[in-house]
């Protein structure tokens, strides 16, 4: 215990808080050629000649679309047991946790299109596409996640890395489609938690001072003078009075 904290005031407290048993970031992954659609900055006619005449596809940058992201899109759950031996070893029993997603992953992208001379045709084009979720290859991992604790598993999708290898247009009935071919890694935070409840030594918070935004007027500042070249010195200046 911290022999510098002031406990004067403080009294002992029973709450309940939650408890993190076990907390990992894995990732999933995979490849798929996916469709870029609502495109913006350039259409998808100019985009596939550029790329049909021997142009390429640069500066791509990918990152997952939060904003349409749904909440379930990714679940955790236990599948088994297994003992585990440690350094000392000592063995332990941990749980295999399985992750799948339940949802299709929303992406953004945008990217620069130069022709085949290498000249930059369209720059910061826009447009959004979809990892489909049966395309995404999860493996097993070992968490502390007992189940007589009431523990319960939960899962989150966080910022992923993609990886680019190809652009290209294709017909598909009547239908022109600018696809990409990915291949990725899909985060996803995993913890197991549960409630508890904890005694504790503690007082109430007060709030602290309010700070009030500064609008004093303030005197005008005065322009910084050259005086190395204005004004000019008179000859007389020098002379004697």
């Amino acid at each position: 215990m911290d022999p510098n904290v002031d406990f004067r005031g403080m009294h002992r407290e029973c709450i309940d808080a939650e408890k993190v048993f076990d907390y990992v970031i894995v990732g999933g992954t995979g490849s798929e050629e996916v469709e870029i659609m609502n495109l913006d900055g350039a259409s998808k006619a100019d985009i596939c000649t550029k790329l049909n005449d021997g142009g390429t596809v640069r500066n791509v940058e990918t990152v997952i679309d939060f904003d349409t992201l749904e909440m379930d899109a990714c679940s955790a759950m236990v599948v088994g047991t297994d003992n585990v031996e440690m350094d000392d070893e000592e063995e332990i029993e941990l749980q295999i946790v399985q992750i799948t997603k339940e949802k299709d992953i929303p992406i953004l992208v945008t990217f620069d299109v130069y022709d085949k001379d290498g000249n930059e045709a369209y720059k910061d084009v826009t447009g959004t596409g979809t990892i489909s979720a049966d395309k995404i290859c999860e493996e097993p991992v070992m968490m502390c996640c007992p189940g007589d604790a009431g523990t319960e598993l939960s899962c989150r999708i966080v910022p992923s890395s993609f990886h680019l290898i190809l652009a290209k247009c294709v017909v598909v009935g009547d239908a022109l489609k600018l696809n990409f071919l990915y291949t990725f890694t899909i985060c996803q935070e995993v913890q197991c938690s549960a409630m508890v409840k904890l005694e504790i030594m503690a007082r109430p918070c007060r709030p602290r001072p309010v700070i009030r935004p500064t609008r004093r007027c303030r005197p005008t500042p005065m322009p910084n003078p050259c005086r190395r070249i204005f004004p000019v010195p008179h000859d007389d200046d020098d002379s004697d009075m």
